[in-house]
């Protein structure tokens, strides 16, 4: 079965009070539900495997076009949703292109609570923003670069 057995939370999300929230929840939801991988170890009995499901490939730019809404609306949409734990960024996956592909999970209506507690803990992630190749320059703390030559030089 699916990791996602319940239907989703509508109603919580539409409280969040962000444009596209709804309708970009409702795209990775949909395509979450349908992903129904498993365990690959084979060694497992089909009863003992994890279910791995509930992942979604969804890309902004997409999701922008088929929702027709803006590139910054949807990004909007889905901090407010990684902010109150209703999905997360699983990780990435390399493609042809120099941009990676981000791989989206929705978090199962009972795990919410574990998700937004686990968020007070360990913080809100943030959306990485793929930059122009003019702003790829490193950011350099001068600041703390003079403080440590400081502290440096009071040391020996």
């Amino acid at each position: 079965m699916v990791i996602i057995k319940t239907p989703p939370p509508i109603y919580e999300i539409s409280k969040l009070r962000v444009n596209g929230a709804i309708q970009v929840y409702s795209l990775l939801f949909e395509s979450a539900f349908k992903d129904t991988r498993y365990d690959d170890r084979s060694y497992l009995d089909w009863k003992d495997r994890r279910d791995t499901g509930g992942k979604t490939y969804w890309s902004i730019k997409a999701m922008a076009q088929v929702l027709m809404l803006g590139k910054a609306t949807v990004l909007k949409a889905i901090e407010a949703l990684l902010e109150n734990g209703f999905i997360s960024v699983e990780g990435y996956l390399s493609t042809k292109t120099i941009s990676k592909q981000r791989i989206f999970r929705i978090t199962p209506v009972e795990q919410l609570e574990a998700r937004r507690s686990a968020l007070s803990i360990i913080g809100v992630p943030r959306l990485e923003h793929r930059m122009n190749n003019e702003n790829n320059m490193c950011n350099i703390d001068f600041q703390f670069l003079e403080w440590l030559e400081n502290y440096n030089e009071e040391m020996y």
